[in-house]
């Protein structure tokens, strides 16, 4: 498993010192409810911006808000992918 393979950035939530921003994965195979996916996505960042950086629940939630990214990857029936980013020049290390 490479250090970028979806998998390690899905156990991680990190992503190689190359690229500019922190990746969250989550796939889901619900057909019709594609919102499960998102929560799933945004929770993990979150868990992550709070417990891994430290960072205030509402800080957080600031962060993801205005500065983070939320993208549809694929939707292929019955799988749905969604990549939340965050940039690491917010985070502390």
């Amino acid at each position: 498993m490479t250090e970028d393979s979806p998998a390690n950035i899905l156990q991680s939530g990190r992503s190689s010192q190359g690229t500019q921003k922190v990746i969250f994965i989550s796939l889901d195979q619900h057909v019709l409810l594609m919102n499960v996916s998102v929560r799933i996505v945004l929770k993990k960042a979150h868990a992550f911006l709070t417990n891994v950086e430290e960072m205030s629940s509402n800080d957080a939630a600031r962060i993801m808000s205005l500065l983070c990214d939320l993208c549809v990857c694929q939707v292929v029936d019955p799988l749905k992918t969604m990549r939340f980013s965050v940039p690491k020049i917010l985070l502390n290390r």
